[in-house]
């Protein structure tokens, strides 16, 4: 059951690869009224959330504004409502209705100057705007479950999130 996983949600991964990053958020403060799950999960919270519902809301938590933005005016109005159902259809199509996705962190690694940077310059070409920074960040380990009508399973995934503009975002899929 694991390889039945592991292929669509890597497939998933390379999918959303190209659209997932994020940047923007007017709470400055690392607390968090979301269920205190902390402010550098609340992107991988909402993918997850994404994934179960096909909601536009959830998926825009892991863009930056002006990547929002920049999507919008290249795709038009309805891109991130596509791209939100797109991902609920290819997860039901997978393991069926009533999806339940869960994920427990294993592990957090801070990254450093250099990767900050690195992060920095891909999101400034991304957005076109010098002037992004991501200015934290982290590298998170987890374990996901998910769970349909048709079958479950596990797998352990690992994503890259950073605060940008005060708002923590994925920033590599």
């Amino acid at each position: 059951m694991k390889k039945k996983l592991l292929l669509p949600l890597m497939a998933l991964v390379l999918a959303l690869s190209f659209i997932m990053t994020a940047c923007a958020d007017e709470d400055k403060d690392d607390d968090d009224e979301e269920d205190s799950t902390p402010k550098y999960e609340i992107p991988i919270e909402g993918y997850f959330k994404a994934m179960e519902t096909g909601s536009e809301k959830e998926v825009k938590k892991v863009f930056c504004e002006a990547e929002i933005k920049k999507k919008i005016e290249e795709n038009g109005d309805d891109y991130f409502k596509e791209r939100a159902e797109d991902l609920n259809e290819m997860m039901e199509d997978e393991y069926g209705e009533n999806l339940k996705v869960t994920y427990k962190v294993k592990d957090k690694d801070k990254l450093d100057d250099d990767d900050l940077e690195e992060y920095s310059q891909q999101m400034q070409r991304r957005c076109d705007d010098d002037d992004l920074e991501v200015t934290e960040g982290y590298k998170v380990k987890i374990e996901a479950k998910i769970k349909g009508d048709e079958g479950d399973d596990k797998n352990s995934i690992t994503y890259y999130v950073g605060k940008v503009d005060g708002k923590w975002i994925i920033l590599d899929i």
